[in-house]
């Protein structure tokens, strides 16, 4: 019998990186190093990797028209939405540069002024933008800040539209945006009880993976940076606890961090956690990369060196994090 075909997982394996970071070498998208990038190139050449088809950025799929292989094809409308400020990242010559966070439009959502800062949102989108591709289905992509807006409830009610795809940052207005929507919803990182399916990142195994490398690492003074404000950030602080509690260890409430989501206020207060030496934290685990690079930056102000004096874990693998050093 022939070898089996090469994983996505095992190039990323061979390559040292996550599988979202090869998914950026091959895409062309997304910010990666020279380096990651030749290593990711020889380990896809080594293993004989070969993507089952060819990637293609959202502003290509929502203007090509798609071919098709049925007789019929099915119309998605893809919603991406967020409706708190937004921190502008920015890279000059390799660093990164941050700008205020502010209020943002939909059109903002998918700028490139916002690109670094909705990255996660957007591999998430394009990879479902993708897959209806794949399957020869058809959407339309919007960008919204508010679910309630009439044009969207309109749009969504459209008598071709087959499903709704929503993706982004939970809403307090989503409950009555899914009883105003009258075709099958399925929320992506969105993590809701009603009538809607759900697909969401493992909050729970990625905490966990998290705290063992820490814990095997032999740190025992262990901080948390990440508002629980919705049920992705709920899970991660409650298996942050439990995995403590595992452990044998008592939370400091003094290194727990429940503040803004912004760098920047990130930044201004874990540089008080961890200014208490010697009773600071050897270890912090971070609902989000936005978080780890605050407490990166932090740490970098105050004088500690990381991963000598500390070891930071950060949640996402967004484009921006290989931009901090360390990366």
């Amino acid at each position: 019998m022939g070898q089996s075909p090469s994983t996505l997982a095992q190039v990323s394996a061979r390559a040292g990186c996550s599988a979202a970071t090869v998914s950026r070498v091959l895409n062309n998208s997304g910010t990666v190093s020279p380096a990651v990038r030749q290593n990711v190139l020889k380990a896809v050449k080594e293993s004989g990797y070969k993507p089952r088809r060819t990637q293609r950025t959202v502003r290509d799929l929502v203007s090509a028209t798609h071919p098709r292989t049925k007789t019929t094809e099915s119309r998605f409308e893809v919603i991406l939405h967020r409706h708190s400020p937004m921190e502008q990242i920015s890279t000059n010559d390799g660093t990164m540069h941050l700008g205020p966070s502010s209020e943002v439009t939909g059109r903002d959502l998918i700028s490139q002024t916002y690109s670094l800062a909705s990255d996660f949102y957007m591999q998430i989108l394009n990879g479902v933008m993708d897959e209806l591709a794949f399957a020869s289905n058809r959407a339309m992509v919007q960008a919204s800040v508010d679910l309630m807006d009439p044009q969207i409830i309109k749009s969504v009610n459209r008598s071709e539209i087959s499903g709704v795809i929503l993706i982004g940052e939970y809403s307090p207005s989503l409950p009555d945006f899914l009883e105003q929507c009258h075709k099958p919803v399925v929320l992506v990182d969105i993590i809701h009880t009603g009538r809607a399916d759900v697909v969401t990142t493992d909050n729970l195994a990625g905490i966990e993976l998290a705290m063992d490398h820490l814990l095997e690492l032999g740190h025992q003074k262990i901080g948390y940076v990440g508002a629980p404000r919705n049920r992705s950030f709920q899970e991660r602080w409650a298996t942050w606890q439990w995995k403590m509690a595992s452990a044998g260890l008592a939370v400091n409430s003094q290194w727990v961090y429940h503040g803004p989501e912004s760098i920047h206020d990130t930044v201004e207060d874990v540089k008080k956690i961890l200014a208490g030496e010697p009773q600071r934290p050897t270890a912090m685990v971070c609902a989000t990369d936005c978080g780890a690079m605050g407490v990166v930056r932090a740490a970098e102000q105050c004088g500690i060196s990381i991963p000598d004096q500390l070891s930071v874990v950060g949640f996402d693998d967004t484009s921006a994090s290989p931009l901090v050093t360390p990366p």
